[in-house]
């Protein structure tokens, strides 16, 4: 970990060291760099626009943090997160290609209705974009997106909307990709793994489309009970969910969330 310690949003450069190539900056608790700052050592920049709604919220204030960033590429962490492998250096390759990257997750909620797993009256009941985990370049697209981000969010009863429901800036950031030009990359849940982003959206949409091989075959699949016997496909599609799911339990808890065969 990069020595000393950064504002959320707010990228360090580390102490000492060459960062690889191509890289720029892990920011959270602190940060890599394969590129110098736009600024001076110590001139980290700070915001002096008029306090805001985005002000109200701490999770939402990084709207102001996340644009900041010196540095050409920028992979944003939560203060809660752990880098766990050298992998995590790949999105600083990705954002090549891209401009901003980043997981989904399931579902906000609504504070005056929490034991509804979701946003009933949200888009795709508050299916959004993680923002915890985000790798982002600096150019003048996801200058727009985060500048988006924020009108979308003041938009809507200046924030009263969001700061009624869990995610902070996150509805507003999924909808910004819609009316900008960002390019942006899905990630896949081993970058941001939480509950929200691996397994919630089966509680609140369940399957609601499954593709898999020979369904048509309506023959329950070797291990089943029954195998080889005629099985309706709502049948064999349950044995397949729950048997690729323990699969996959049993191979992260052997080997510890690393990469496996």
């Amino acid at each position: 970990r990069a020595g000393g310690a950064a504002a959320a949003g707010l990228p360090l450069q580390p102490a000492g060291g060459a960062a690889p190539s191509g890289a720029g900056s892990l920011s959270g608790a602190g940060s890599i760099s394969g590129a110098a700052p736009l600024w001076g050592a110590g001139s980290i920049p700070v915001a002096t626009e008029e306090p805001t709604a985005l002000d109200d919220d701490l999770r939402v204030k990084k709207l102001r943090a996340y644009p900041a960033s010196p540095f050409e590429r920028t992979v944003f962490l939560d203060g809660d997160t752990l880098v766990r492998s050298a992998e995590v250096l790949s999105l600083f390759s990705l954002l090549g290609a891209f401009d901003l990257a980043a997981a989904f997750e399931c579902c906000r909620i609504q504070w005056a209705d929490p034991r509804t797993p979701y946003d009933k009256t949200g888009l795709m009941k508050g299916w959004e974009m993680q923002t915890g985990v985000m790798a982002y370049a600096r150019n003048a697209r996801t200058a727009a997106f985060f500048a988006e981000t924020r009108r979308i969010y003041l938009s809507k009863s200046g924030g009263r909307y969001w700061s009624a429901r869990s995610s902070g800036e996150q509805g507003a950031a999924t909808l910004a990709l819609a009316t900008t030009d960002v390019r942006f990359f899905p990630l896949p849940p081993a970058f941001n793994a939480r509950p929200y982003t691996m397994f919630q959206w089966a509680r609140v949409f369940g399957v609601a489309v499954y593709h898999g091989k020979e369904l048509w075959r309506r023959r329950a699949d070797d291990g089943a009970p029954g195998a080889g016997r005629p099985a309706q496909p709502d049948d064999m599609v349950a044995y397949r969910l729950a048997r690729d799911w323990e699969q996959a339990a049993r191979g992260i808890q052997k080997h510890r969330g690393a990469p496996y065969r």
